[in-house]
């Protein structure tokens, strides 16, 4: 090629296509570099949270799922995950905020949307309506701790599968000291639903009212069969625990449900009480503190739970033989 060619193709113009087509290029290179650590992320959560779930950790895998959700919120998967575990986590609102999410969303997951199905479907006692048979009772009986054994039995013959009435029954009959009640009446909940946890947890404390402290661990561990990070069943067995004087053990688990949990009065005062019973004066005391202006505002069942905690470390209560 000729000088005169060289210098002509050397200073040949580059069209305007090609320019703008590299610099969509780069553009592209540059956000792919910019979203890739955070799509790395949000997959690597993505797969740690259904590992938690398959081993029914559900605290964490809810947080993994809502780490993915924080990373790519439109993420269907990680929706469709986190309604099974703000179940089993007892999270209702989180629950029915994803549902509304996912429920016209198309999943190729089918085992996912089974799973879905199955929590939806055990939730619903939860959803109720002002037109169903126990709203309609509550409202003829606004205050249920005065209305006589025949009224809720006669409710229950005309109902016998609402197991909603049947927890506020068995709660009044625990909160009333009668105990072979609130037993057969739990045990009826779990002929209905043979996992529900709240039955667990109420047979837990019955058997430990009635001393029964073998039969009361039974239950715990049948509660953190369904989820082992459920911070009230970790509480739950930590009482047991302290009744059965296993302090190092009981210490261990309130740590666990209070570090898990949202701290609530019931998750500080086990905790007092382990720290009490492992002599860890300081820390009690220090919880005391943050517990007693969690209580200036809680409802009155809640304070109850608090003065009975400090009842039983000032000595004027006895929680143990």
């Amino acid at each position: 090629m000729c000088a005169d060619c060289r210098d002509h193709f050397v200073r040949f113009p580059i069209p305007h296509w090609v320019r703008a087509f590299a610099g969509a290029v780069v553009i592209l290179v540059l956000f792919s570099l910019y979203t890739f650590p955070k799509n790395i992320s949000a997959a690597i959560s993505l797969e740690k949270g259904k590992k938690a779930e398959k081993e029914k950790k559900y605290v964490t895998a809810q947080r993994e799922m809502e780490d993915v959700l924080e990373k790519i919120p439109r993420n269907v998967e990680a929706r469709g995950h986190l309604i099974i575990d703000a179940f089993y986590n007892r999270d209702y609102d989180a629950m029915g905020e994803q549902y509304e999410y996912v429920r016209y969303s198309g999943f190729d997951d089918h085992e996912l949307v089974g799973q879905i199905d199955y929590v939806m479907s055990k939730s619903s006692l939860f959803f109720v309506d002002s037109t169903d048979s126990f709203p309609k009772f509550r409202k003829a009986h606004p205050d249920l701790q005065l209305l006589p054994d025949t009224s809720w039995k006669n409710y229950m013959g005309r109902n016998p599968h609402d197991i909603l009435a049947l927890s506020f029954y068995g709660n009044i009959l625990y909160e009333s000291g009668r105990y072979e009640l609130c037993d057969s009446c739990m045990r009826q909940i779990l002929l209905l639903d043979r996992e529900n946890g709240g039955a667990f947890g109420m047979l837990s404390a019955v058997k430990r009212k009635q001393h029964k402290l073998d039969s009361a661990l039974y239950y715990n561990e049948r509660l953190l069969a369904i989820n082992k990070e459920l911070p009230d069943g970790l509480e739950s067995k930590a009482r047991t625990l302290l009744l059965l004087r296993r302090d190092k053990e009981a210490l261990s688990l309130a740590r666990e449900g209070y570090e898990l949990g949202n701290k609530d009065l019931y998750s500080q005062t086990t905790l007092i009480l382990a720290y009490h019973f492992n002599g860890l004066a300081t820390d009690r005391d220090d919880l005391i503190k943050k517990a007693t202006i969690a209580a200036a505002t809680a409802d009155s069942s809640d304070r109850e739970i608090f003065r009975y905690a400090i009842d039983v470390v000032t000595n004027k209560e006895k929680f143990r033989d």
